[in-house]
């Protein structure tokens, strides 16, 4: 992971919950407990930010078929002007000094943001955080597009495996209950 970070390469990280997941982007920051990972699609552009604790990884892939051909698609993509998805921020940087999960969940629920987490007993939960600290977090979750839990369950962070946030599904759900008035 060090070095595909420091050299800006491509890798495949597939997590140890879900052996038939796989991620595919470039390392953005990387501390003792964990990655964040710059995510990109299968289009070629980029998809989104996810966050993993480093043992949660089963295996890192830096040579394939399939990495070459998003490096290509990314190439075209950047050559064209189309490497971004509209209202996507590829930008963000993170503080490697920090704990990553407090951070990222803290920044999340000050905005208001949606994203999804996955933990340790293997749930995925889409939703949004309302209340952070740094062992717990009070989760509100959302599924088909309605908070389903808006007293909302408190859930420890050193539960959380992984963290999905930025990308576009969750920025759609996001506008639409904010645009309702639910969020």
């Amino acid at each position: 992971l060090s070095f595909a970070q420091k050299n800006d390469t491509f890798i495949a990280i597939i997590p140890d919950g879900d052996p038939q997941m796989f991620f595919v982007g470039k390392v953005n920051s990387m501390n003792d407990t964990g990655v964040v990972f710059n995510l990109v699609d299968m289009s070629g552009q980029f998809g989104g930010y996810v966050l993993l604790r480093l043992q949660e990884i089963r295996e890192v892939i830096v040579e394939s078929d399939y990495l070459q051909t998003v490096k290509l698609l990314v190439n075209t993509n950047e050559r064209i002007g189309t490497e971004l998805q509209p209202v996507l921020n590829d930008e963000r940087l993170f503080d490697d000094t920090t704990d990553f999960f407090v951070a990222v969940l803290g920044q999340e629920s000050a905005f208001k943001r949606v994203l999804q987490i996955r933990l340790k007993d293997g749930d995925s939960i889409v939703g949004y955080p309302s209340e952070v600290t740094n062992e717990r977090i009070i989760f509100h979750e959302i599924e088909q597009n309605q908070i389903t839990d808006a007293i909302g369950k408190s859930i420890p962070i050193a539960d959380i495996t992984q963290i999905g946030f930025d990308y576009l599904e969750a920025h759609l759900i996001e506008q639409q209950l904010k645009q309702a008035g639910d969020l």
